[in-house]
């Protein structure tokens, strides 16, 4: 892991090298990058250390918004310039530059003094990088901090007067030496925006790219909250789906208490075929009696897909879900027989499950946090790409539970549940103010759905605090421990 980094490292250091630098000539030895005319910029870290640009890496730093990096900061860096001229005009720009795209994330001009002691040295102020720009903006922080991201590079422009700039260049990451954390990794997202209705508008935006457009704002939020963690995140634009809310797709069977069957007779349609009566047997459970339906369906040509929910402690069984869905794949239409019930069993429950947003999607409890409700079940079973490795978001009208604007399924919920987050159009507008996406998101990746509030640590500008939505603004931010904990327990969501 650690010489893939340094592989890395080495070859987008010499691809934007190649970019930036044109025709300029380097002499490098193993920490300086000699410029012409025995001009030599040299990077110093938070012990005042050459910093090698071949393996070394700058890190981000985690001090909170309204604090002035002290001296114990590790990650602070400075510029030490030597052989240059004490002129007015020697002027230094930092640059954040995104390797891919060479768009420039932000330019900062830098001030230069001379070095007490260092005869023909000149330095930088202790500089910082933030993953928000918001971090940028207190007046402790306006020259010294600069905006990036994970894969980026920092780039130096040193000028003389009017010359050609001489170019310097430091890759950012997790030093090399750390083991556990020594690459970057990736997260991949994708989210389904729901229709108001069967063929209505998105709940959110004007219309379909201005839907795409705010979901794409929230991934850019996500990206600079996971950078701390040095995680990227992927969400192409074919990962931003608009769907209607699925209507009647899904047959529940013992969705209250997981009982078992005292026998009786099940009967429905499935679009216009007319199915049963089945008998079902006495003491059946209720995954014995998916199983029995799902026959029935595929030998009426229909692709039934069973999955078994995790069993609450107030359940006797484990409740089943089936998903009908037609020979080309869409979504079948379920309903009772006329004025016949669902089912003639009078213990176990059976349920036909679709998404009705008017009174809000029924919100989950302490017994169905892993589960999910019917409503929630329904939505994603119908909705989610079947694909490992995938966050899936899915934003709706509204939660049944007006207290909240998210709900996550931790990677011990019941597939297809887990890796799920679901938020309300609510939680969008408060964008850098609330961060609920990312709250919810932290959740999944840490596998836990507490907060550090219950555990005693209060400090609310924590994303993962429970009033970290309402608290204080400005960017939330993950504990070290808290990327250890997300790169460690979501290592199969992570590439």
């Amino acid at each position: 892991m650690e010489t893939r980094a340094v592989i890395y490292r080495c070859v987008v250091l010499a691809l934007l090298c190649f970019v930036v630098g044109g025709s300029l000539s380097f002499k490098t030895s193993a920490s300086t990058r000699l410029l012409p005319s025995s001009l030599s910029i040299e990077w110093r870290d938070a012990q005042d250390r050459a910093i090698a640009p071949e393996n070394g890496a700058l890190g981000f730093s985690r001090f909170p918004l309204t604090s002035l990096p002290p001296s114990e900061d590790q990650a602070r860096f400075r510029i030490v310039i030597t052989g240059a001229p004490r002129r007015p005009s020697l002027r230094m720009t930092l640059l954040s530059v995104a390797p891919t795209t060479k768009k420039i994330r932000q330019r900062l001009d830098v001030p230069l003094v001379g070095q007490e002691g260092a005869a023909g040295q000149l330095v930088t102020p202790w500089l910082i990088l933030v993953p928000c720009r918001d971090d940028c903006l207190p007046p402790t922080r306006q020259g010294r901090a600069i905006y990036a991201r994970p894969r980026d590079i920092i780039q130096t422009e040193l000028r003389l007067g009017g010359s050609r700039p001489f170019h310097s260049l430091m890759s950012i990451g997790p030093p090399a030496t750390d083991r556990a954390r020594s690459d970057i990794r990736t997260l991949k997202l994708r989210a389904t925006v729901l229709r108001d209705s069967r063929s209505g508008s998105p709940i959110v935006g004007q219309t379909e790219n201005d839907t795409r457009d705010i979901v794409n704002h929230q991934v850019e939020i996500l990206k600079d909250v996971l950078a701390q963690c040095y995680i990227d995140v992927e969400a192409a634009p074919e990962d931003v789906q608009i769907a209607a809310p699925p209507e009647a797709c899904l047959i529940a069977i013992g969705d209250r208490y997981g009982l078992p069957s005292r026998g009786g007779y099940v009967r429905f349609a499935v679009d216009n075929l007319a199915l049963g009566p089945i008998e079902i047997a006495p003491y059946q459970t209720p995954t014995q009696t998916a199983k029995q339906l799902s026959a029935m369906l595929e030998e009426n040509g229909y692709h039934p897909s069973l999955t078994v929910n995790s069993k609450p402690p107030t359940f006797a069984f484990p409740s089943a879900d089936i998903v009908v869905r037609r020979p080309d794949g869409q979504l079948a239409t379920i309903r009772p027989w006329p004025e016949r019930s669902l089912s003639t069993d009078t213990q176990q429950t059976m349920h036909i499950g679709g998404v009705n947003q008017i009174f809000g999607i029924d919100s989950y409890d302490q017994n169905n946090s892993s589960a999910g409700t019917l409503e929630e079940r329904t939505l994603v079973k119908c909705l989610r790409e079947p694909q490992k490795g995938v966050i899936n978001v899915f934003i709706v009208h509204e939660l049944g539970d007006p207290s909240r604007q998210g709900e996550s399924f931790i990677q011990g919920s019941t597939p297809p549940m887990a890796g799920t987050v679901i938020i309300d159009k609510q939680a969008l507008i408060g964008a850098r103010h609330s961060y609920t996406l990312s709250h919810e998101i932290g959740h999944v990746l840490l596998g836990d759905l507490e907060h550090p509030d219950a555990r005693g640590d209060n400090r609310s500008f924590l994303l993962m605090h429970s009033r970290s939505s309402s608290a204080v603004g400005g960017p939330k931010h993950l504990t070290e421990e808290e990327c250890t904990r997300i790169r460690e327990a979501s290592a199969d969501l992570l590439f």
